[in-house]
């Protein structure tokens, strides 16, 4: 789960809380003043928090049961890291740059494991379909699917584009990891999560495919039925 974190805030606590119960905070060790840019939890109780002035990139990590010692500090993008998001299994946390890179972790050993470039401007948001299968989105309009089951995780297919001048600022997976939801400030499209089908349906949206959804900017999560689809077929026709 990755959740937007206010940059003028400078701590983060967490509950435990079992269904229907409210839990008890505790703050995590290792915040200091310096600004939070973005969150994210981890199935197992990990949690990863990018921190630093927008032209300083690092990101503390606190494995499961170590929220109240120091965080593992994550070093490797070149400027501020504006998304995070933990695999479905916890092992890999995916971190989004303004570098316009992707960079991929060990949790266990905190080791960067790869690089993904291929995006133009800054990466917005990330989502994990299965345990290595990774969507990213960014500035320049585009989202990108990765296959992360090796060291050299490659791309599939083209970017599937908004338009030229829209950029993507949010992403969420359904809870069978079928369906990729993906939003910005004027509207909200779902494609196909597959490899097979990402091939086959990359093309640009234009603007007969808009539609007013602000409210929509931020995504929090998958609801059946909550984006409106709007994909390109292999022929290149556009279907709603």
């Amino acid at each position: 789960m990755a959740l937007p974190a206010p940059a003028f805030r400078n701590s983060f606590s967490s509950w435990a809380t079992p269904p229907g119960r409210v839990g008890s905070g505790g703050a995590l060790s290792g915040l200091t003043t310096t600004p939070i840019h973005a969150l994210a939890l981890g199935p197992h109780g990990e949690i990863a928090v990018s921190v630093g002035p927008p032209t300083v990139s690092r990101v503390l990590l606190w494995t499961h049961g170590a929220t109240s010692s120091a965080p593992r500090t994550l070093t490797g993008h070149r400027l501020f890291v504006a998304a995070l998001s933990f695999s479905p299994d916890g092992r890999i946390l995916a971190t989004g740059s303004d570098d316009r890179s992707v960079v991929l972790w060990d949790v266990h050993s905190g080791h960067r494991t790869a690089t993904l470039t291929g995006h133009s401007d800054t990466v917005r948001a990330l989502a994990w379909s299965t345990d290595h299968l990774l969507a990213s989105a960014a500035e320049d309009g585009t989202v990108r699917l990765w296959d992360t089951r090796s060291a050299t995780s490659h791309g599939i297919g083209p970017p599937l584009r908004y338009t030229d001048d829209d950029e993507v600022t949010a992403l969420s997976a359904s809870p069978d990891g079928r369906e990729l939801a993906a939003a910005n400030g004027h509207f909200a499209v779902n494609w196909p999560f597959a490899a097979d089908a990402w091939t086959q349906r990359a093309c640009a949206f234009t603007s007969d495919l808009r539609h007013d959804a602000r409210e929509k900017d931020t995504i929090t999560g998958y609801a059946a039925g909550t984006y409106p689809a709007a994909i390109c077929a292999g022929d290149g026709n556009a279907e709603k």
